[in-house]
């Protein structure tokens, strides 16, 4: 990791094997890292707390993105699934998919956000499955 106020390399030991996916929360500390095993990674960047999730898919972590807000994760994987956790790693929703996920972010509805006092971008997620 690149520390910006002392512009050096910090090594964040992770023992995780072919990595596939790496994304920064938005607005909190979270990195998340998935593996080609479907396994996910949470670091917090403030607490120094590696939270390992084995098994969150039984294939290879292809996509996925944070909330707007920061505190929920969307991952798309091999296994033709979608889940959502939040940024402990706890799903919050899991889905079958007919085809593998190319990409997946949380977007804002904005028909839903005429008929809701929340403007949030955590109601809605968009997956591009190439099918």
């Amino acid at each position: 990791l690149w520390n910006l106020s002392s512009k050096r390399v910090v090594p964040l030991e992770t023992n995780l094997k072919d990595p596939t996916f790496l994304a920064w929360s938005k607005t909190g500390p979270q990195l998340a890292i998935g593996t080609a095993k479907g396994s996910l990674l949470i670091y917090n960047k403030v607490r120094r707390q590696k939270i390992p999730i084995v098994g969150k898919h039984s294939k290879r972590i292809s996509c996925g993105a944070w909330s707007q807000g920061g505190n929920k994760l969307v991952l798309g994987s091999d296994d033709r699934t979608l889940t959502i956790s939040n940024e402990n790693g706890d799903t919050l929703l899991h889905t079958e998919l007919k085809h593998i996920p190319l990409q997946s972010l949380f977007t804002n509805n904005k028909s839903s956000a005429q008929f809701s006092s929340s403007s949030s971008d955590d109601n809605t997620v968009s997956a591009n499955l190439n099918g």
